[in-house]
């Protein structure tokens, strides 16, 4: 959170997410990091972060398994985006010790094992191989790479079971994991709804001097001509209240939260769809969806064993990592800090590391401008976040991005803004602006002659209207590509 996280016009919605706290699930062939710190320092190939009994820890290996371990934990909702470089670095070495003692005892598990348990594991968790690959590929992870997760994973279960015997989960822990986590199971339905309003002097709420008769024939008029390319334009010229001049947007609505009738032709659209002039109390609506996330319902009995895997998983962690305390008194370890690790450069010089012109690359939801990076005056790449109080997905989205960006700022590796259009406030800093530098706010019309928001300009070489996983509710893949981008930007 950041520290004028008051400041924001209301809190965002964030995807209730179970934390393990402890992690085992990793690759016995390379070290894992924390998000925070580990992405911007893998540059360079040769950087050691520590020696585990002769066997050295390198830094190159960090982004592919730190993903690798996020792409896959986050669907049995495990996280550790909590941990320091540091707390994480020995998290992976009493894996690694672990792991050796389960080879000592010649336990293995052959190329077979490890697929089954990874197609268990995706049919656990509902995650199509089509969109599993697709993810591997976004992180130049291979289905190799995800088996030999896998593999040592297996290892881990099989080497605590040999140990201390089999884990069984009682029924009455797996229910009360469902029950407090049911947010996770279970939601309504949810739209990115936009609408034009005609109001007459019959209207609740709306002042208008247009008869009924003659609201609805406007409103029949405004509907021929609109089309999802005008609607914000057409929103801004024609609609009564005063969402028009954000375009008409009503931001996300729930099922069943808005007017009968409004919510019953609102969510028979589809996304991209106009409606025709629908009728309330306030007077007479065109609805517009940019947006859906369809109703998720899953009762205890289909995700049981969902649950028990992830369970055992917990169970399993904490009896293995307090054995490796153990094992570690005979062990030889050295952890190299952050000014002497072998070949690694340090963080906060990591901006003066280089200066070229980064390559144009395709990302998920970011497009390219065109343009060259746009640094400051010490090199450091500008991101800018553009907001508006009344906006929804800016609520949704705001937190993730001005969390993020925090993380790269206090290391000194960028400079970033989080502007809302309406105050012209910086929402990142504790002052109170009252205006926008004109540089910033020609990034802000930009390919964006609707003014939407919210609006997003990373290094002047990426942009985005909108937000991209509010259809998943998937806050932390907006985070990893929001990471993905800057840490491209930063390298160069």
């Amino acid at each position: 959170m950041t520290e004028n996280s008051e400041k924001r016009a209301a809190s965002t919605q964030l995807l209730l997410i179970a934390v393990f706290v402890l992690l085992i699930i990793t690759l016995i062939t390379s070290p894992a990091c924390s998000k925070n710190e580990i992405k911007a320092n893998i540059a360079e190939e040769g950087g050691i972060l520590a020696e585990v009994n002769g066997k050295t820890i390198s830094t190159g290996e960090l982004l592919k398994q730190y993903n690798l371990y996020y792409l896959i934990s986050r669907f049995s909702r495990t996280s550790l985006k909590d941990l320091t470089i540091n707390s994480y670095l020995d998290y992976y070495i009493s894996e690694l010790l672990l792991l050796r003692e389960a080879d000592a005892v010649k336990i293995g598990i052959t190329q077979d094992q490890a697929k089954k348990e990874k197609e268990r594991y995706l049919k656990l968790f509902r995650f199509p191989d089509e969109a599993f690959l697709k993810w591997l590929d976004s992180k130049s992870l291979t289905m190799e790479d995800a088996e030999l997760y896998f593999k040592n994973k297996l290892i881990l279960k099989r080497f605590y079971e040999k140990k201390f015997g089999a884990k069984k989960i009682p029924d009455e822990e797996a229910r009360e994991y469902y029950k407090v986590n049911n947010e996770y199971y279970n939601r309504p339905a949810k739209i990115a709804l936009s609408h034009i309003l005609i109001c007459h002097v019959e209207s609740q709420g709306c002042k208008s001097d247009l008869s009924k008769v003659k609201a609805k024939e406007l409103a029949e008029s405004i509907r021929k001509s609109i089309t999802p390319e005008n609607f914000a334009e057409k929103a801004k010229r024609y609609s009564f209240d005063s969402t028009g001049q954000i375009g008409g947007s009503l931001g996300v609505i729930t099922k069943g939260s808005a007017i009968p009738s409004l919510d019953k032709a609102a969510f028979s659209l589809k996304i991209g769809e106009i409606s025709d002039p629908v009728e309330s109390e306030h007077g007479y609506h065109i609805l517009y969806i940019t947006n859906k996330a369809e109703e998720l319902s899953i009762p205890f009995e289909e995700t049981r064993e969902s649950i028990e895997y992830t369970l055992e998983e917990e169970h399993i962690t904490l009896e293995l990592l307090k054995y490796a305390e153990q094992i570690k008194k005979n062990a030889k370890i050295i952890k190299y800090s952050e000014t002497d690790r072998k070949g690694s450069p340090d963080l906060k010089d990591q901006a003066n590391i280089k200066k070229s012109t980064p390559p144009v690359k395709q990302y998920s939801t970011f497009k390219a401008t065109g343009k060259d990076i746009l640094r400051n005056s010490k090199g450091q790449p500008v991101i800018i976040m553009f907001s508006h109080i009344r906006c929804s997905f800016c609520k949704w989205i705001e937190e993730t991005f001005d969390d993020t960006v925090m993380d790269y700022i206090k290391k000194g590796l960028i400079e970033a803004h989080h502007y809302d259009i309406q105050t012209k406030d910086d929402l990142l800093t504790p002052e109170t602006e009252t205006s926008i530098p004109e540089q910033y706010l020609k990034l802000f019309d930009h390919e964006n002659p609707n003014s939407s928001t919210p609006c997003f300009n990373f290094g002047g070489m990426y942009f985005r209207l909108g937000v991209g996983y509010f259809d998943q509710d998937d806050l932390y893949a907006e985070e990893m590509e929001m990471r993905q981008i800057i840490e491209d930007l930063i390298r160069y």
